[in-house]
């Protein structure tokens, strides 16, 4: 993202910033030959100090929600784990998620996606699904209502209760979508038995990479001790810590000529 604006800024050439996006997913699906979505990208572009991005992937639409409490942090854990397995894995995980859809679709009429598919709809079906399939459908249909019951938490500013979303979106992870590891459920474990830590979970496409915590700033110290002692004994290696706010999105900074 980053790239894209500095050459477009070098070359003189005039990007909406609605665009700019786009074309770097389609670089990445392309070019790299990874098949992402769309919510780094956009996230990236249009990020905003002190604000969450709720975005809704199929009509592009995205709303601005407060992530300004001065009480809490957010710690990024590196595990230092490369994801080595996250290219067929997630591609793997995309084809289970459009054979459901295909499934459910000979039950529920024309479905797009399983977002068009209810909770309830689901559980009156599941079985008519193969068993891999079945969790990684039930993971999407659930991760979905917690999105929209952590918007709501989130206008209301209700850290806690979020928190407690984020704990069950990494066993839903783990047991569901199976993208996990054991480095990234040890940090998890260890953030958990932090006072003062709100929730945790990885974060990314799995098998490695890193976790988020959500933290009170005055457990920020102990967080990190703990997780670095608890992932030291198991892997005989340190995580790196990354304390992390809401920021505005890529873009042109002014440097003064004298620097």
């Amino acid at each position: 993202m980053a790239g894209c604006l500095a050459l477009a800024a070098i070359g003189g050439i005039d990007l909406r910033r609605e665009e700019v996006p786009f074309l770097c997913r389609d670089a990445e699906n392309t070019f790299v030959g990874m098949p992402c979505g769309i919510m780094d990208q956009l996230v990236i572009t249009h990020g905003q100090r002190g604000q969450a991005v709720f975005l809704d992937c199929r009509s592009m639409q995205f709303a601005y929600l407060p992530w300004d409490n001065p009480d809490y942090v957010l710690v990024i854990t590196d595990s230092g784990k490369r994801r080595r397995l996250v290219d067929s894995a997630y591609d793997e995980r995309k084809k289970q998620c459009a054979e459901g859809v295909d499934c459910l679709r000979r039950y529920l009429g024309d479905i797009g996606q399983l977002r068009d598919v209810t909770l309830q709809q689901f559980e009156k079906y599941r079985s008519v699904l193969p068993t891999d399939v079945q969790k990684r459908c039930e993971h999407v249909l659930r991760e979905n209502d917690r999105v929209l019951q952590a918007k709501r938490m989130l206008r209301q500013k209700m850290f806690r209760q979020f928190g407690a979303l984020m704990n069950e979106s990494h066993c839903s992870l783990r047991d569901l979508y199976e993208v996990s590891c054991p480095e990234l459920d040890t940090i998890v474990e260890a953030s958990l038995a932090v006072p003062g830590v709100l929730g945790s979970r990885m974060t990314g496409a799995g098998f490695g990479g890193c976790t988020v915590t959500l933290v009170e700033r005055s457990s920020v110290d102990e967080l990190m001790e703990t997780v670095a002692g608890e992932y030291g004994k198991r892997f005989v290696r340190s995580p790196e810590f990354y304390l992390c706010n809401a920021e505005q999105g890529a873009g042109e900074i002014a440097l003064d000529e004298t620097v």
